[in-house]
């Protein structure tokens, strides 16, 4: 789930059905994340999926990045109230990223080849924090 917020005044939809003061929103980030009606094969990694969604047609060449948000891409939230941080944390992801990568080979430990199941919690999914991974400094 994710941009939690709490209704400060009555919120009203097309339907009729109206949100009274004090209730509690969220949005479900990993069903949108999910979504084969949004991402082909959402499940299996891809690790062009969105260099590809960019590269598709050219209105959409500055659309898909990290810190871009919109319906399908909630993980900085959505609208006016939208991380304003969110390019500072991408850019600070990125360089710590890329130095693990350049200077470490990681694996998991002998005898793993597969990928541990995600932890689903309280509407949080997350990677197991148990999990042990192997960092070996790259010559």
């Amino acid at each position: 789930m994710t941009f939690n917020r709490k209704v400060a005044r009555p919120l009203k939809f097309e339907d009729g059905t109206t949100l009274p003061v004090g209730t509690y929103i969220t949005m479900p980030s990993h069903a949108v994340a999910t979504d084969p009606d949004i991402y082909s094969n959402p499940e299996t990694f891809d690790g062009f999926r969105f260099y590809d969604k960019r590269m598709s047609a050219k209105a959409e060449a500055n659309r898909h990045q990290f810190a871009t948000t919109g319906p399908e891409s909630l993980a900085f939230g959505q609208g006016k109230t939208a991380c304003p941080g969110r390019f500072f944390a991408a850019s600070n992801i990125k360089v710590v990223l890329a130095n693990i990568l350049l200077n470490y080979d990681i694996s998991f430990p002998p005898g793993q080849t597969e990928r541990p199941k995600n932890l689903h919690k309280g509407g949080l999914v997350r990677p197991d924090p148990r999990q042990t991974l192997i960092f070996t400094p790259r010559k």
